[in-house]
């Protein structure tokens, strides 16, 4: 999560990244981030855990959410607290590390006819902290800041529409002079290209790509990294071609969307 400068530098170059995120990621005790850092290495400076006593590790205990479908995403933890999540209905709890206890709980209220608008199960790709505030995207493309100490809302924006298929897992849409993708609750263009050529019939408009996430961000460059997924339907007759922008790597710059550079690995 990142916040604009107060003031325009004289000179072009990178936006800062949002110092309290930058502050809970360099204390190892802390989880802040889905993969850890901005880098995504998953990587902890704990020693803990080491060669010597892994093979001893036993469960100290254990916490369920009362969602009995596919669970996706880490917890992060803060300062102690952990917030966890999950899938439809996005509940959230905060749970004190010392005492496993629950200090506070919050589930929205959402219309279950979002459900079969969902891809792939219900699931829901982890929170964001930032400033105090656990950042949410919920099912029914509402995204929410809760207060991190009492659960509160804080703000809340509609950033999809879910009957258009727009949610936690949005597909990149397609259309005759541009591909697009959904960039901050947003269609942006990426470019003219040839896509339509490459998907047979009206198939570019459910073929998808989806950005599964997580996205990585590179400070000194200003930019962020992801993937996009397989084109659909998974029968490859159905759609010949490269199926652009489909299985393909992206850089992006934070501040425009701009791409500075994108790779398809394959079409299928």
């Amino acid at each position: 999560m990142r916040l604009a400068s107060a003031a325009a530098p004289a000179l072009p170059g990178p936006a800062p990244a949002n110092a309290d995120v930058e502050k809970n990621m360099a204390n190892p005790k802390n989880w802040a981030a889905q993969a850890g850092d901005n880098f995504n290495q998953r990587y902890t400076q704990l020693k803990q855990i080491n060669t010597g006593n892994v093979a001893k590790m036993q469960v100290a205990w254990t916490f369920s959410t009362g969602v009995l479908r596919g669970h996706e995403g880490s917890p992060l933890v803060i300062d102690g607290t952990m917030y966890l999540h999950s899938p439809f209905p996005n509940k959230v709890f905060a749970i004190d590390l010392d005492t496993q206890t629950i200090k506070w709980k919050y589930e929205p209220k959402q219309d279950p006819a979002v459900i079969p608008q969902m891809c792939c199960d219900t699931v829901n790709r982890g929170l964001a902290y930032a400033e105090g505030k656990v950042i949410l995207q919920q099912a029914d493309s509402v995204l929410v800041a809760l207060d991190a100490k009492s659960g509160k809302v804080v703000w809340s924006v509609k950033n999809g529409d879910p009957k258009l298929g727009a949610g936690p897992d949005s597909e990149m849409l397609i259309d005759p002079a541009k591909t697009t993708t959904w960039t901050d609750g947003a269609v942006k263009p990426v470019g003219p290209d040839s896509s339509l050529k490459t998907w047979k019939g009206d198939q570019w408009k459910i073929g998808g790509g989806t950005t599964w996430g997580w996205y990585s961000y590179d400070k000194s460059l200003n930019a962020m990294f992801y993937g996009t997924g397989n084109p659909s339907t998974w029968n490859p007759s159905q759609r010949p071609g490269d199926n652009k922008w489909s299985m393909s790597i992206w850089s992006r710059d934070v501040d425009t969307g701009r791409v500075n550079w994108v790779y398809q690995m394959t079409p299928f």
